[in-house]
């Protein structure tokens, strides 16, 4: 019942709360928030608890790391997690704030490993912040995210960017960017191309 009170208590998509009203919404001392953060962090990572309890417990998380490895967070991204939960760890960990591990997340051993429809949050998640924009950039040019996993309005969003550095960035790296259903029938046409014509086939169809 207290990690689901929790999850009521904290729900909210603005800034991360400061730790005395943090306190105060949860009618807990702020000495108290310290062992909550060890005891959050165990309970994410308990596969028997709860979805409930464990997305509570990341949401404390986020709101109170304490001494709380932010890395940690991405323990749970793994095909064994439910998806929800690794939706929830990848949107805390491109969150501006202590728990951020964008860098982590984009590494190249990491994010082959995470599954297409997660990546989709993580992107949505990574854009929205905008401290994230030159880590994601890196990760295209090293060739770990595919620009054809980037939406037509995410890539417009980094070509259109207020810093500069990161417009001149998109358009070198995304200048030959195709729309991943045009890029498939562009492939398939040109193999079609490549097939040798057999007279004699003709007469059998």
């Amino acid at each position: 019942a207290f990690w689901a009170g929790v999850g009521e208590g904290l729900r909210t998509d603005g800034p991360a709360l400061p730790t005395d009203i943090l306190a105060e919404r949860l009618g807990l001392e702020p000495k108290r928030l310290n062992e909550l953060s060890s005891t959050a962090s165990s309970m994410l990572a308990d596969r028997l608890a709860s979805l409930g309890h464990r997305l509570a417990a990341l949401r404390f998380l986020i709101e109170f790391s304490g001494g709380f490895d932010r890395g940690r967070i991405l323990n749970v991204v793994n095909d064994a997690e439910p998806l929800d939960l690794q939706r929830a760890a990848v949107v805390a960990a491109a969150r501006t704030g202590p728990l951020n591990c964008a860098r982590e997340l984009l590494s190249d051993g990491f994010w082959a490993r995470v599954t297409p429809s997660v990546q989709a949050v993580a992107l949505n998640a990574l854009l929205a912040s905008p401290p994230n924009h030159a880590l994601l950039l890196d990760a295209v040019e090293r060739g770990s995210v595919k620009v054809s996993s980037l939406m037509p309005a995410q890539r417009e969003q980094l070509r259109k960017s207020s810093d500069e550095t990161i417009r001149t960035r998109a358009e070198r790296l995304l200048a030959g960017a195709v729309p991943g259903d045009r890029r498939a029938a562009f492939e398939k046409a040109k193999a079609a191309l490549t097939v040798k014509p057999v007279p004699a086939s003709g007469h059998a169809v």
